[in-house]
């Protein structure tokens, strides 16, 4: 007789599928709060269920049939999935208009503690107050890369804009929030790991975009750290090979690379870790560094370590934006819209000396005083109480088509917003170097091209 014509056989194969149905079910009860209609229909199912597991005296043979209850699974079970997911979909959503929310508000604060630290630094003669002031504006900038990444990992959005980097500081701060974990982990493992810096002070800057940087030197670390089997050292250093270029070498004397491993490394997906890598890390490294016009160099012996090279062009270093001598740029008048008091009066303070600025903190008000022709250019925040950033400037435009409108704003914009289409410029806020205001407003004056700043 075939296996499966023996009545007993099929006994016990319903039956252990009826138990296991019956503990999914269950736990499926648990985990979620279904409507009473989906719950009464599993239980009913549960208990048709267990009825099938129970010993039947009359015969084997009379086995309850399972296909029509078990299609009463489909829709409960359906509907449960679709719970779950939107549930997961409602919470992705909260945790990401939060952090566009935290975005837009910490941008903010951050426009105004920043702007304020250095206009104390350029016009105080106290030293003391000079130093506090650099503390002020130093953990300010951490403090908008942390806000940045925080948006960024929730949003999955990342913010191409490019500004001057540092990578001596920038390897400086890696190392302080860093260093201590790896630390320990390597004294769980037994391992005692040190890190040796030969930073270059100045150090010139390259042009790239900071939490893209902070990534790529990230990683390098990371594999300097995974590289050490056992005790060992790494060593990171900046310098400037020729006055046009500035490298970062991130040295470590690990396990080292065979030949063909090196040629791989850059490889997508390709990984010597095992488990403990997605083969993705050194990719992202290479796609970052060909991203900002860089060039990488390795080299690795099996066995005696691993170093890392990579090259950016250097870019002058920033200095007070030159103000156009041509009277009509140097005594243009701006007006600033932003509900913000305080940020309307540190733009003016960062401004008054080349520029005459008028600010209002609502649309409103700005509209009873407009004229056309009274002001060149109006720097307008987006999100203001009544009529909105874009609707006044799309207001200001129609009375007076030759204004350049300068749109600033916290919130991190797609590229195809349509409220873009209102404004020839775009500030970020917040602007971590002041004379940047000077610079795009000295430009807008001399063309209409859009830029980003």
């Amino acid at each position: 007789m075939n296996f499966f014509e023996d009545p007993v056989t099929l006994s016990i194969i319903a039956s252990a599928l009826g138990l296991v149905l019956l503990i999914t079910t269950l736990l499926f009860i648990r985990e979620r709060k279904l409507t009473n209609k989906c719950r009464n229909q599993i239980t009913q199912l549960a208990h048709t269920l267990e009825q099938s597991l129970l010993p039947n005296t009359s015969s084997p043979l009379e086995i309850p049939p399972l296909e029509k209850d078990l299609a009463v699974l489909t829709p409960p079970i359906n509907q449960l999935l679709a719970t779950h997911a939107n549930q997961e979909h409602d919470r992705y959503q909260v945790l990401k208009e939060l952090a566009q929310g935290l975005n837009h508000n910490m941008n903010n604060l951050l426009f105004g503690i920043l702007g304020a630290a250095q206009l104390i630094e350029r016009h105080s003669d106290d030293s003391e107050i000079q130093s506090w002031a650099q503390v002020a504006y130093t953990d300010g900038k951490k403090l908008t890369d942390l806000v940045k990444q925080l948006t960024e990992a929730v949003t999955e959005q990342f913010d191409p804009t490019p500004d001057d980097i540092d990578l001596t500081a920038t390897i400086e701060t890696l190392l302080s929030d860093n260093q201590q974990g790896w630390l320990k982990t390597a004294a769980a493992n037994n391992q005692q790991i040190r890190f040796r810096t030969e930073l270059a002070h100045p150090c010139a800057l390259i042009r790239s975009n900071p939490s893209s940087i902070a990534k790529m030197i990230e990683q390098l670390l990371q594999n300097a750290v995974d590289a050490l089997r056992a005790d060992g050292t790494i060593t990171v250093r900046t310098f400037q090979p020729n006055p046009l270029e500035v490298a970062i070498e991130v040295r470590d004397d690990g396990i080292g690379m065979t030949g063909e491993t090196r040629r791989r490394i850059f490889d997508p997906f390709f990984t010597t870790k095992k488990a403990l890598g997605t083969g993705l890390g050194l990719s992202k490294v290479m796609t970052i560094v060909l991203q900002w016009e860089g060039t990488v160099a390795v080299t690795s012996e099996a066995g005696k370590g691993t170093s890392f090279v990579v090259t950016f062009p250097a870019i002058d270093s920033p200095t007070e934006a030159p103000v156009d001598e041509n009277p009509a740029v140097q005594h243009a008048r701006v007006l600033v819209v932003d509900d913000q008091e305080a940020i309307g009066a540190l733009i003016a303070s960062a401004l008054n000396d080349n520029f005459d600025v008028t600010v209002f903190q609502d649309a409103e008000s700005a509209i009873r005083a407009f004229q056309p022709g009274l002001w060149e250019v109006a720097m307008i925040d987006l999100d203001l109480p009544g009529t909105s950033g874009d609707q006044l400037a799309n207001r200001l435009g129609e009375h007076d088509p030759d204004i350049i409108r300068i749109l600033m704003t916290g919130w991190a914009l797609e590229k195809d917003d349509p409220r873009r289409g209102s404004f020839e410029y775009h500030l970020q806020k917040p602007v971590t170097d002041i004379n940047l205001l000077n610079t795009l407003i000295s430009d807008a004056l001399h063309n209409s091209k859009r830029r980003t700043v």
